[in-house]
């Protein structure tokens, strides 16, 4: 038997003393062959595509800056509000139930009384009832939390900036010194109310990176 090829990929097998015998002709009709690329040519493609990791020099040196820059205000007191957001406030000390976090204001006061401030922030209070529950009144430990927060910022800018915008790691790195010591992040970070606004700025660059890794082919925002 000689084997035949179709124009659509698909060999048929004639028997060669019956050619010209369609009865006759015996045929096996084969599945045509779909292109299959190879796991190795894959793997090259996919490797080919994914960036490069960035160095652990670049993050590290944003970190040990955001770090050094407020390391001497980590002896500091409690200072204007944060004797009363912290130091007397009841939902950090502990003498109120946990869940009356959600139900007060930032200085401990019922949101429905008059006096209240309106200030809703329970997640900063958490994590003033937790540094309380691992430092005590000791406002070193406060302070360290606060330094730790922001070179978490620092870090995620970073980030930002290599994975969102790509930039060059040279542009990155005097973004991210720029940012991690700028005077203008003083009172957030020193100032133990300014918590808030430290994790305020946290949570908005994790909800861009989180957003931008879920939509891989934005390319801005």
């Amino acid at each position: 038997m000689t084997p035949e090829r179709g124009q659509s990929g698909t060999c048929a097998w004639l028997s060669s003393r019956s050619r010209g015998s369609p009865a006759e002709a015996s045929s096996c009709h084969c599945l045509p062959r779909r292109r299959r690329r190879s796991s190795w040519w894959r793997d090259e493609n996919e490797e080919a595509a994914t960036p490069p990791p960035p160095p652990t020099w670049l993050y590290m040196t944003v970190w040990v800056a955001a770090v050094l820059v407020y390391i001497n205000g980590l002896t500091g007191d409690f200072v204007h509000d944060d004797i009363s957001a912290i130091k007397t406030n009841p939902d950090v000390l502990g003498n109120n139930p946990l869940s009356n976090v959600f139900f007060n204001d930032y200085w401990g006061k019922p949101m429905s009384d008059p006096r209240s401030h309106k200030s809703y922030r329970p997640l900063t209070i958490l994590t003033f009832r937790w540094s309380h529950t691992v430092f005590g009144l000791r406002p070193l430990g406060f302070h360290l939390v606060n330094v730790l927060l922001h070179s978490c910022a620092c870090l995620l800018l970073t980030r930002l900036l290599l994975r969102l915008l790509n930039l060059p790691q040279g542009t990155v790195l005097s973004a991210g010194l720029i940012f991690a010591t700028h005077p203008i992040h003083t009172e957030a970070v020193t100032g133990l109310v300014g918590r808030a606004d430290v994790l305020a700025s946290l949570s908005f660059i994790a909800a861009i990176l989180s957003y931008h890794r879920s939509v891989p082919e934005l390319s801005f925002v």
